[in-house]
């Protein structure tokens, strides 16, 4: 009791990252674990929380509303243009979505010392109080409303890619190791990830793992541009660190990560 005391006193003491891990909310810009329920903070899942549009509302912790481009719930549209008329993951609030059935259902118990998902559903990933939950959904802006990540859903033809189920900084600061001249600040984030069919970290590869920059740049992530790929031996579940370069005046950058045909996650790096 006195350590903690002692630690609480100090404004050094190590803060929690805000993730998927450890908020059920939103991350606010000073990686605070937000509610997620406000228009001007949505969000969900430890996603970074965003304003919604002023013809929207956040239900369910999701900005949903009119789009000017005719997309129906922030995004939620088939690629051939069809509504989708079940539930989707990330949009059930406290529950998840059990898109078997097309409902939202109480989150059912999962062994979180298994491999991920833990025996939890298409599309989910068993939390650390060993209840399933949904796999995260975008809700930056480097997503735009009809982008497939924006769109993912696993009980569709473009949902059989490998799932983030969580995204976090690992770094952001002055190194030049390896990026080019004139970007001076390096920055890393670990994904954790699980692949039912298995393709992760095979003859040392990887699906093919898509980048969203926040001026909605879309790019492939290089061999070159990954820091480390952790596989298991079954190559189903792997943490990868990916790498961004970028000039060293920048001190914030959001960045969005999806593999091929599954979810995307949104990353917020800030400079200590």
């Amino acid at each position: 009791m006195t350590v903690m005391l002692g630690c609480l006193a100090l404004a050094g003491c190590p803060k929690e990252p805000c993730d998927a891990a450890s908020c059920t909310g939103c991350c606010d810009a000073t990686g605070e674990c937000l509610a997620g329920t406000q228009v001007a903070g949505c969000g969900t899942r430890g996603a970074q929380c965003i304003a919604c549009r002023s013809s929207q509302q956040c239900l369910k912790q999701v900005c949903v509303g009119d789009e000017p481009d005719g997309g129906v719930d922030g995004g939620v549209v088939e690629p051939d243009g069809g509504v989708i008329t079940g539930c989707l993951p990330g949009l059930c609030g406290a529950q998840v979505c059990d898109v078997a059935s097309g409902q939202c259902a109480a989150p059912p118990p999962c062994d979180v010392l298994a491999p991920q998902p833990g025996a939890c559903g298409a599309g989910q990933f068993c939390g650390p109080n060993s209840l399933c939950a949904d796999a995260p959904r975008p809700t930056c802006a480097n997503f735009s409303t009809q982008s497939l990540p924006r769109r993912w859903t696993p009980a569709s033809a473009i949902g059989q890619g490998p799932v983030i189920w969580a995204a976090r900084q690992l770094s952001f600061s002055i190194d030049d190791a390896g990026c080019p001249l004139g970007s001076t600040r390096r920055g890393v984030v670990a994904l954790e990830v699980y692949d039912r069919q298995a393709r992760l970290g095979v003859d040392g590869g990887l699906p093919r793992l898509l980048t969203y920059r926040d001026n909605f740049t879309l790019g492939e992530v290089r061999a070159n541009e990954l820091n480390a790929v952790r596989a298991s031996a079954s190559g189903s579940v792997a943490t990868v660190e990916v790498v961004t370069c970028t000039a060293q005046t920048v001190t914030r950058l959001t960045l969005g990560y999806a593999f091929e045909g599954g979810n995307g996650v949104c990353v917020q790096l800030t400079a200590p």
